[in-house]
């Protein structure tokens, strides 16, 4: 595939610094090829990896309902700010928000949807903290059907 013949870049958001200088990559890749943009944010409940096998418990732990919606309403007006902005610069723009696995839902979202293109930050751990968190960006690169560019999340 050629650089011309990018017409639809998915850029994951996670919200971080690093993922805004993606965007701002993203963003401005899109408007030079004339590309569409897809902004995505993909969400995990933080309660959905605790063992629930436990005993004397009554089921999977749940968040009081208000401080789901308050989480839910702030990540909308946040995903709408991310697609304003782009539009701003003249770039055709959609967004998603999808709850899964971050990695997994990157990868397959960019395939269901022809992504020719993966624009995303990533955090730059190294040692320890790589060990322990992983990195998304890393099995995003290994299992996207597209080529994944990787801003760092640090402008040097």
């Amino acid at each position: 595939m050629l650089v011309n013949d990018i017409k639809n870049i998915l850029c994951p958001i996670d919200f971080s610094e690093c993922s805004g200088h993606a965007l701002d990559y993203a963003i401005d890749l899109a408007k030079s090829l004339k590309a569409n943009l897809y902004l995505l944010h993909v969400y995990q409940d933080p309660l959905a990896s605790i063992p629930f096998a436990r005993p004397n418990t009554a089921g999977a732990p749940t968040a009081p309902i208000d401080v789901v919606e308050e989480a839910r309403h702030k990540r909308k007006a946040e995903i709408e700010r991310l697609r304003k902005m782009s539009a701003d610069h003249g770039v055709s723009t959609r967004v998603a928000e999808i709850e899964g696995v971050p990695a997994q839902t990157i990868a397959a979202t960019a395939k269901d949807d022809n992504a020719d293109l993966i624009v995303m930050g990533t955090h730059g751990r190294t040692g320890l903290a790589h060990a322990m968190v992983g990195s998304v960006a890393e099995r995003v690169v290994r299992n996207a059907h597209c080529p994944v560019l990787t801003v760092p999340g640090k402008r040097r």
